[in-house]
């Protein structure tokens, strides 16, 4: 007997058309923010991954950015193989942000200590949080992760996201003035 499983991918959908759809702010928690599992050999010969290597998430937040002019924040994690990632990523991204000339409009940051959310709000008022991490192990037909999110506009889980995304932003370090695993204390 062949068994055939059929995937929904309507959750991965769903995120990226809410990240695409912004226009005015994304503001992301996320251990991880990768792009393909193959870049990591980027850290080693630098040239080897580009946008065209990333994933959905990546894609909706650059069309945000381009077509809309929101503004996006992203904290990550800084150490073990995540950090790793989030530096291919961040490797990729800012020289295409700066021939775009869109520099201005997306910052990364690595948080000053673990990283376990998986988290966005969206123009201050569409929270997705949940156990999806931005990575290509939870999305898409690479993902074999059983990852749930919920969706919510409830002023008061909105604004403490914001109050808590606010103190670990200020607790962040550039990722262009980070150092692999460190922190600044």
């Amino acid at each position: 007997m062949d068994i055939t499983l059929e995937w929904s991918y309507e959750a991965d959908d769903f995120i990226a058309a809410s990240l695409a759809r912004s226009t005015d702010s994304i503001d992301l928690i996320t251990a991880n923010f990768s792009l393909d599992i193959y870049c990591l050999i980027h850290l080693l010969a630098p040239g080897f991954c580009s946008l065209a290597d990333s994933m959905p998430y990546i894609d909706a937040i650059l069309e945000a950015v381009e077509k809309n002019n929101a503004h996006v924040r992203v904290i990550m994690e800084n150490a073990n193989s995540y950090g790793l990632e989030n530096r291919v990523t961040a490797m990729v991204i800012y020289p295409e942000l700066v021939r775009r000339g869109l520099e201005d409009q997306v910052e990364l940051r690595f948080f000053n200590g673990r990283v376990h959310s998986k988290s966005a709000l969206i123009d201050d008022g569409l929270l997705i949080i949940g156990s999806q991490n931005f990575h290509y192990s939870a999305w898409g037909k690479g993902g074999g992760l059983g990852e749930n999110m919920i969706t919510t506009n409830d002023p008061r889980a909105v604004a403490e996201f914001k109050a808590l995304f606010e103190f670990k932003w200020q607790e962040a370090i550039p990722v262009d003035e980070a150092e692999y695993g460190a922190t600044n204390k």
